[in-house]
């Protein structure tokens, strides 16, 4: 969700602004930048299913009470909600009005990081959707949504979450940007904003980028940016310092139901770590080294001696950053790992017994104290700790394991 509440404040103060720059370096947090109803009502959504506790059934009830207990509850920090949802909001008996708006679309996250099967992430999305976008293409929109985060999330790259957007649901996302861009942008309907989106995130080389692009179209930019940013933060992960924007703007009982979020999807975002590179990790391929005991000696007669070192490959390389960007890593790692018997007991029972939090600790661990201990990472490669830890993963967040 963090990748929603973000974009949903990065693209606050543009909305239905200038077309900006796609590479420009405007603030992605000027002090005028704060979170909108996008927000409030993607909070909203999984209070709702946490309320319903798994239960279809329950689902649309839970759902739109926590809504509209969520609107009363809390004043928005920008803008306000449309018409026809405010009178939803405010009715005495609210039913579902048709609607083909991206406001389904922008509210879905968390059902993309909550369920352990595509299946279900469609059928909950549709919950979510339904309780005001009734209408196919107002449902179709979340969906999309859900079912691209939970994709990326598992492992799969640009390409096959395209591929199965553009089959599922009908979306063209084969327009470059430059055609997106010169398209008219100032719809709000599902069908017209999660394109748009998409095609930011397919675009992008990473989460500002994405940002950067779904704002610079113009239009209606808080809501596009939160659904781009909902489904990059599954691809790339989110840099502190757009963590940070967050805390100062959301704080309170909202920063509470985000932290929660957080800690209930643990599992769901170490299996985003590891997924992309889980083939790797199975092969146990050990990382080469460089150097030796002895290089050479110079014309002076001196002995230059060169320390070994590890080259790791680019998935192992790239570990530290996705742990930090994923929110996974464990800053008290050393405690963590203590209380486990790490050291007396055999390290593979000890990962396949181990919580989530105990998990994050030990990837932790092995990434942190390699600065200390040369080739540590190349050790829990060789010895299956690093591919145990990502069953564990897998196992804990209940997805099926990527086949090798």
């Amino acid at each position: 969700m963090y990748g929603a509440i973000i974009g949903d404040i990065a693209g606050s103060p543009y909305e239905f602004g200038r077309a900006l720059v796609p590479d420009g370096d405007y603030d992605l947090s000027p002090p005028d930048a704060n979170f909108t109803d996008d927000t409030l009502m993607t909070l909203a959504v999984y209070d709702g299913i946490k309320q319903a506790n798994g239960d279809l059934a329950k689902g649309p009830v839970a759902v739109a009470e926590w809504m509209r207990l969520y609107a009363r509850m809390y004043k928005l920090g920008r803008g306000g909600y449309g018409g026809m949802f405010r009178e939803w909001l405010w009715s005495d008996n609210p039913h579902p009005y048709g609607s083909f708006g991206n406001g389904s679309a922008m509210r879905v996250s968390s059902v993309g990081w909550l369920f352990p099967t595509l299946k279900l992430t469609e059928q909950w999305a549709e919950v979510t959707a339904a309780v005001t976008h009734n209408h196919p293409e107002g449902i179709k929109g979340a969906q999309a949504v859900a079912a691209s985060i939970f994709l990326a999330r598992t492992g799969h790259s640009k390409l096959e979450i395209k591929e199965h957007v553009e089959h599922r649901y009908g979306y063209d996302l084969s327009r470059s940007w430059g055609q997106v861009a010169a398209g008219d942008i100032n719809q709000i309907t599902c069908q017209a904003t999660v394109p748009e989106a998409l095609s930011a995130v397919l675009e992008a080389d990473g989460f500002e980028k994405c940002l950067r692009l779904a704002i610079s179209l113009g239009g209606d930019t808080d809501t596009r940016a939160a659904i781009a940013g909902s489904i990059a933060e599954a691809l790339f992960g989110i840099p502190d310092k757009f963590r940070e924007a967050v805390a100062t703007r959301i704080t309170g009982p909202l920063a509470a139901m985000l932290a929660d979020f957080e800690k209930a999807t643990l599992p769901q975002r170490l299996v985003a770590v590891l997924a992309p590179i889980y083939v790797f990790l199975e092969s146990r391929l050990v990382t080469s080294w460089i150097g030796g005991e002895l290089a050479r000696i110079d014309e002076q007669g001196h002995q230059t001696r060169y320390a070994r070192y590890p080259a790791h490959a680019p998935e192992l390389s790239g570990l530290n950053r996705r742990v930090i960007e994923f929110g996974v890593v464990d800053f008290d790692y050393v405690k963590t790992v203590a209380a486990t018997n790490w050291d007396t007991g055999d390290p593979i029972a000890v990962i396949a017994s181990a919580d989530a939090t105990q998990l994050a600790g030990i990837l932790t661990w092995y990434i942190r104290q390699e600065r200390f201990i040369d080739g540590l990472l190349a050790q829990g490669l060789a010895e299956g700790h690093l591919a145990a830890i990502a069953h564990r993963a897998f196992d804990l967040a209940g997805v099926i394991t990527p086949t090798t």
